[in-house]
């Protein structure tokens, strides 16, 4: 192979990464904004419920997991795994909620299962992107 054919496949090659990596962290960026506007809605629906019913027996432990992923996620961080197991908005949703007549409350519940998936796809990395892609390119 000559130099020049080398080269061509080279970067056909840096390219093919370049998307594939570029791939991933366009993923990455709608999955957080994707949760935070699912966390928002959430928090909204909760405040409105709890204008509503301020002695609810769930209020305190839901508004604490609220401000944690809102926390967490603050700078496109994303919460680890541990912090990921310290949310169960799903399971509370499930056993404590439903089923349910009450419309607000069921806009709650259902806020805690959009929140819980949007939570399940972000990405394991506590690091934000923008200090990742500055590490990278200091190397």
């Amino acid at each position: 192979m000559t130099f020049c054919a080398l080269l061509l496949l080279a970067t056909l090659l840096g390219t093919l990464v370049f998307r594939r990596v570029l791939r991933k962290r366009r993923a990455g960026i709608e999955a957080l904004s994707k949760f935070r506007g699912c966390l928002a809605y959430t928090q909204t629906c909760v405040d409105q419920y709890l204008r509503r019913a301020p002695h609810w027996h769930l209020a305190e432990q839901i508004v604490a997991q609220l401000l944690a992923l809102e926390h967490w996620t603050r700078d496109g961080c994303y919460p680890t795994g541990r912090q990921r197991a310290r949310i169960n908005l799903g399971l509370l949703a499930v056993r404590e909620i439903e089923p349910t007549d009450d419309t607000q409350l069921y806009k709650v519940a259902q806020g805690f299962h959009e929140l819980q998936s949007a939570l399940n796809k972000l990405p394991c990395n506590r690091v934000p992107q923008r200090v990742q892609l500055l590490f990278k390119r200091h190397r």
